[in-house]
C-alpha cells in the first residue's frame, strides 16, 4: 500500500512540475528534443560513410591551379640561378610571373635574383610580395620554409635604409621593413 501511494505520489509531483511549466519552457523543451535527434541523425550518417579504414570522407581530388610547366619552370630558373645565369633566370622569371602571377614562388626567385645582384630592398620587396601569396615561406613546419633568406634580406635591406637617411622613397619603403619585419616575428620559426 505504501509502494502505490509513493507511485502516485511521483506521478503527481511530475504533473505538477509539468503543470508549472509555461508555453514557451515546453516549446523550448520540444525544440531540445528535436536537435538531439537531429544531431544523433548526422552522426548515424558520419558513421555510415566511414570506409573500412574509418576514414570518413575519401580525400578531396587535388585541382591545380598551376599548369603542369608551372614546377618544371620554376626548376628552371632555380638552377639557373644557382649555375651563376642570371640574365636568362630573370627572363624565366619574368615569363613566370606574367604567367602565374598569384603564385609565390615566382616572385620569390625574383628575391633571390635580387640578392644576388646585392640589391637588398628589391630584395626585400619581392620576398614581400612572395610571403603575401604564399605565407608558407616563413612557416617552419612547411617544406616551402625560406624564413633565414628572408630575415637576411631584410637585414640587408635595414642597413640599405639607413645609409639612404634623405631620400624621399625611404619613408614609404621603412614601412614595407617594419611590415616585413612583423612578418618574420610573427612566423612559426
Amino acid at each position: 500500500m505504501d509502494r502505490m501511494d509513493s507511485g502516485l505520489g511521483r506521478r503527481s509531483a511530475c504533473g505538477n512540475a509539468l503543470a508549472a511549466l509555461d508555453a514557451l519552457d515546453r516549446w523550448s523543451i520540444l525544440a531540445l528534443v528535436v536537435l538531439v535527434l537531429a544531431a544523433s541523425w548526422l552522426v548515424w550518417q558520419a558513421w555510415g560513410q566511414a570506409g573500412p579504414e574509418g576514414s570518413v570522407l575519401p580525400p578531396a581530388a587535388q585541382t591545380s591551379i598551376v599548369g603542369p610547366d608551372f614546377e618544371p619552370r620554376v626548376d628552371q630558373a632555380r638552377d639557373m640561378l644557382a649555375g651563376d645565369n642570371p640574365e636568362l633566370a630573370e627572363e624565366l622569371i619574368r615569363g613566370l610571373t606574367a604567367d602565374y602571377p598569384y603564385q609565390g614562388w615566382p616572385h620569390f626567385l625574383l628575391g633571390e635574383l635580387a640578392v644576388r645582384r646585392q640589391q637588398p630592398v628589391a630584395a626585400m620587396l619581392a620576398f614581400r610580395d612572395a610571403l603575401d601569396r604564399n605565407p608558407d615561406f616563413l612557416d617552419k613546419k612547411t617544406p616551402l620554409f625560406q624564413g633565414k633568406k628572408i630575415r637576411n634580406a631584410v637585414a640587408e635591406a635595414e642597413v640599405a635604409l639607413t645609409a639612404r637617411p634623405g631620400d624621399a622613397e625611404v619613408q614609404r619603403l621603412r614601412k614595407v621593413l617594419h611590415y616585413m619585419k612583423r612578418r618574420i616575428a610573427g612566423s612559426c620559426g
